[in-house]
């Protein structure tokens, strides 16, 4: 007969974690979805978002519109429970890129561009649309 030995505590723990972290993933939890205002007097962009109960920490990176590099992480204050961020440093005119990450199980992200008084974007390149022969009909 064959004796089962108990997992020392240590690998029950780490088997524990890692099977909490093989849940499927969704797109929808793997989105943060970012409410943005904005102010005028004195500039100030407010961002929000709904709580997450698995959330352990939110980090923001800003860049100018259309620039190559992101600026570094700025730690939210608030930890895993904060729902909100205000960015204090924008001008009136420009506008700016957002990327919030959320750590936690799932790891999520969200993207905004925001500007005060900021110009329209009117040209935003070409589209090419290519329609096979069998549903032009339909299409005309």
């Amino acid at each position: 007969m064959r004796t089962l030995r108990a997992l020392p505590p240590t690998v029950a723990l780490l088997a524990t974690l890692l099977a909490s972290s093989l849940t499927a993933q969704t797109s929808a939890s793997a989105a943060i979805e970012l409410t943005v205002q904005v102010q005028q007097n004195p500039p100030a962009v407010t961002f929000q978002w709904p709580a997450s109960t698995t959330a352990l920490q939110y980090a923001v990176r800003r860049r100018a519109f259309g620039a190559s590099t992101w600026g570094n992480f700025q730690w939210v204050p608030g930890g895993g429970s904060a729902t909100s961020w205000t960015d204090a440093t924008v001008q009136i005119g420009e506008r700016y890129e957002y990327w919030f990450t959320r750590t936690g199980s799932p790891i999520a992200q969200g993207f905004a561009t925001v500007g005060i008084e900021a110009l329209p974007i009117e040209d935003r390149g070409f589209l090419i649309l290519i329609v096979d022969n069998t549903h032009t009909t339909a299409l005309a």
